[in-house]
């Protein structure tokens, strides 16, 4: 199976709501699970069913 292409929405002006929401985490758990399922996105894509 080929892997998706994951692309996080950016600006006009540049700026990348989810990179920064991912930078400002301070919970390593709590990040961990985001990667995660961003990873699970990237290799199933529409495939995913819930729980996801």
């Amino acid at each position: 199976m080929q892997n998706f292409d994951i692309f996080f929405y950016q600006t006009d002006e540049g700026i990348c709501p989810v990179a920064n929401y991912l930078k400002s985490i301070q919970d390593k758990k709590l990040y961990a699970k985001i990667l995660r399922d961003i990873n699970l996105l990237k290799v199933s894509g529409n495939l995913l069913h819930e729980p996801y």
